[in-house]
């Protein structure tokens, strides 16, 4: 299984505070954005290109899980992967934020699914400042429990 814990390419996109995380104030808090990965996605593989003759290939078409997120400076092909700005582990937790600072460019969100490279991605909302994310560390690699936007 493939998933993005190790990055080949960090962007990291710091406010004007750095790095600390600000504690919203409860009546000034903004309600999570409704956004929701798929909960599986079905990928179908097909080996090419063909093997020598005395081997035979088998294709499949399988349904994986939703295991972990990750966020981009843009579109994902563009491979501009944001690491976290802060992640804290509590217990079995581990819980990690993102905040996006304001730029003309787009956020994007991936969803990445156990045993494969296929994602589902699109574009955040403009009005996304942050996003959090929890993870099971009782996994090896840890799974993605839930994660909201505001």
């Amino acid at each position: 299984m493939t998933t993005k814990f190790g990055l080949s390419l960090v962007l990291i996109v710091l406010g004007a505070s750095g790095p600390a995380i600000a504690q919203e104030a409860p009546g000034n808090a903004a309600s999570p954005e409704a956004i929701a990965c798929p909960p599986s996605i079905q990928v179908q593989q097909t080996p090419s290109p063909a093997l020598a003759s005395d081997w035979q290939t088998r294709s499949s078409n399988d349904t994986h899980p939703l295991a972990n997120i990750s966020f981009y400076a843009g579109p994902p092909e563009e491979m501009a992967q944001l690491a976290p700005s802060s992640a804290q582990r509590k217990g079995k937790t581990l819980t990690s934020r993102w905040l996006f600072a304001p730029t003309d460019r787009v956020y994007w969100v991936a969803c990445e699914y156990a045993g494969t490279s296929a994602t589902a991605t699109k574009p955040l909302d403009k009005n996304i400042a942050s996003c959090v994310a929890e993870h099971d560390m009782n996994s090896s690699p840890p799974v993605l429990k839930r994660w909201s936007c505001r």
